[in-house]
């Protein structure tokens, strides 16, 4: 009986140090935010070739905009890796 109230305790002690260790708060992100850029240069498109040029990449986001509907990923998705064969 001793022994089972012991390991009671001890799994009770375990499970309320274990759940409390995941309420944690969240980050502040303000330095990372106030430190970003304010303007960043165009993202470039990686192929299996290398990386695309901005004007390539420009592109290809206009190409995909006209041809994808924007809610579709999966279609989104295809399309760029089609393009990448």
């Amino acid at each position: 009986m001793r022994r089972a109230k012991f390991f009671f305790y001890f799994f009770l002690l375990a499970s309320v140090l274990n759940l409390s260790g995941g309420c944690a708060t969240l980050p502040n992100v303000t330095e990372t935010i106030r430190e970003a850029p304010a303007v960043q240069e165009p993202r470039q498109i990686a192929s299996v070739r290398g990386l695309l040029s901005p004007k390539q990449s420009k592109a290809l986001m206009e190409r995909l905009q006209r041809s994808v509907d924007p809610t579709d990923i999966l279609q989104n998705y295809s399309a760029v890796v089609r393009i990448g064969e």
